[in-house]
């Protein structure tokens, strides 16, 4: 009776841990840092607000992307760090990723001035895999996405 009663315990807190994932909320995607590699490599720090009401923590594993303007491709996108978004919280998810220009021609077409860069016109494909401590893992596959959309509506669990 005792396994028993174990048994079911531990099956109803797992199954209440990871039953809400749907209910994970991410907003207010925001860029709050850039820092130069090179003269072709960036490293931007970046944050949104996660709302995290499983009982599972978990992390971006992987980012692959590439982001394109006007049918070229424009820079390669990969993951150097992540934070953890602890289970049964609201906080910031920072997270690091190194951008690589491969076109330096749209850079000047752009203006030196990346501040001035406006997201039309960019379009992203790649994928993000998401991971949770219970070993749980998500990946969101982002095909010929408007980038602009893109970071409005950042959702890995819908």
């Amino acid at each position: 009776m005792k396994k028993f009663l174990l048994l079911t315990f531990t099956l109803s807190v797992l199954l209440s841990s990871c039953a809400r994932y749907r209910d994970i909320n991410v907003s207010g995607f925001e860029i709050s840092g850039i820092e130069v590699l090179g003269l072709t490599s960036i490293a931007v720090e970046c944050r949104a607000m996660v709302d995290n009401p499983t009982g599972v923590a978990f992390k971006m594993d992987k980012v692959q992307a590439n982001l394109t303007k006007d049918e070229g491709m424009f820079a390669t996108i990969r993951l150097m760090e992540s934070g953890t978004v602890l289970p049964r919280s609201r906080d910031y998810l920072a997270v690091k990723c190194r951008i690589d220009i491969v076109d330096y021609l749209s850079i000047l077409a752009l203006g030196l001035d990346a501040d001035k860069w406006k997201a039309e016109g960019f379009r992203i494909n790649g994928s993000i895999t998401v991971s949770g401590d219970n070993g749980m893992r998500k990946t969101l596959k982002i095909k010929d996405e408007p980038l602009g959309r893109f970071l409005g509506k950042v959702s890995f669990f819908k």
